[in-house]
């Protein structure tokens, strides 16, 4: 099959399984001629078996993202000047720096990291300057910045300097306050940024994929890596946001602030879960998968809820109860894992017959020699 870069790789499938990424699968899927409804029954079904095996061996999964952003669609990356305005009402607004690992020197990482939250103070937007009640640097070091190979003391020098640099401009209580809330913001971004770096997108691919995933870009930053616009109101709370709304979600004027949620609430089978508005909403309680059109969190995988979109009314209690529950997930890769095996093995062997076929034939004389005459038996 010839088909653009990235419809045939491994991960291809199962980063496309992620919300964020799924615009893009259907965009490489229509343009190398996959796109049939067999290839997506097969896709969502393999996919959905696959997704979570990758975790077990890796780093333990970072804390759940803070409220989503602003509701409303994010404005066009580059379409504002280089200085922020925070807008009326708002005093602190900034950007979350996030790399994608695929800098050079020290930028290079095997996944996407977070940076920095910088406030956008002085030259570089309308920011205030707020200070902490407790300026002591940090002691510890935050699960964000512990970088897998890093040496501690190296971790915790950078941690030092991200504070003293930006931490003491953004109004949080102290060193501990505002990592926690790095870590957290950095959370559903880094989840999207993982996925897209799986199915190999460069730097305007992955940020259109946060875009779409309400993590609004504010610029593409130096040594691939890219700049989420967020903003604070006078208690130091730090949400992302695009620039455009910073009034409406930090500045008082409602609208957009996400309503509170019961401490504890989390996604049930067959139970509506929390309210949402994004899929980044969803991450913060326990079981929930993603963002569902209802306006509520659910445990249902994307994969599951597209094919049942493709069935008939009718049957979606019979797949339904036929779906497997959380207990047996690894049975179904298993089995997954196994039948790719069986169809591989089948391929191999009709290749390697092919190969025989052509090799010997069932006559190795020339097509032009003529089969010799035998003499006939006489019978005395």
């Amino acid at each position: 099959l010839e088909s653009p870069r990235g419809c045939l790789e491994p991960n291809f499938w199962r980063a496309a399984i992620t919300p964020q990424a799924m615009a893009r699968r259907r965009e490489l899927t229509d343009r190398c001629g996959c796109g049939s409804a067999l290839v997506l029954v097969v896709a969502v079904v393999c996919g959905s078996a696959l997704q979570g095996c990758g975790k077990a061996a890796g780093k333990a999964p970072s804390p759940s993202p803070s409220p989503s952003p602003s509701a409303h669609a994010c404005s066009a990356v580059g379409g504002h000047g280089n200085r922020m305005d925070c807008g009326p009402g708002v005093p602190l607004c900034g950007v979350l720096t996030l790399e994608t690992g695929r800098g050079g020197g020290a930028y290079q990482h095997s996944a996407p990291v977070v940076h920095g939250l910088w406030p956008q103070v002085g030259n570089y937007g309308t920011s205030k300057c707020m200070a902490p009640k407790d300026a002591q640097a940090p002691t510890q070091i935050f699960q964000c910045y512990d970088q897998e190979g890093t040496p501690h003391t190296k971790d915790l020098g950078f941690e030092k300097h991200e504070w003293i640099t930006h931490g003491r401009c953004a109004g949080a209580k102290d060193a501990e306050d505002f990592f926690g809330q790095v870590c957290t913001l950095s959370s559903g971004p880094l989840h999207v940024m993982e996925g897209a770096r799986s199915a190999d997108l460069d730097l305007v691919d992955t940020a259109d994929a946060l875009q779409r995933g309400g993590f609004c870009v504010w610029a593409y930053g130096s040594s691939q890596q890219v700049e989420l616009s967020a903003c604070a109101g006078p208690d130091g709370r730090w949400k992302l946001a695009d620039y455009a709304n910073f009034a409406q979600v930090c500045g008082g004027g409602g609208g957009d602030t996400p309503a509170v949620t019961p401490q504890g609430a989390k996604c049930l089978p067959s139970q509506r879960g929390p309210a949402c508005k994004h899929d980044s909403d969803c991450a913060a309680f326990g079981g929930c998968l993603r963002c569902a059109r209802s306006g509520f969190c659910t445990d249902v995988p994307l994969g599951r809820a597209l094919l049942l979109d493709a069935l008939p009314a009718q049957a979606h209690s019979a797949v339904a109860a036929q779906a497997p529950e959380p207990a047996n997930a690894e049975r179904l890769r298993l089995v997954a894992a196994a039948a790719l095996i069986f169809v591989v093995a089948l391929a191999a062997r009709a290749l390697a017959g092919a190969a025989l076929w052509g090799a010997k034939g069932f006559d190795e004389r020339p097509l032009h020699q003529p089969l010799a005459r035998q003499s006939p038996v006489r019978i005395i």
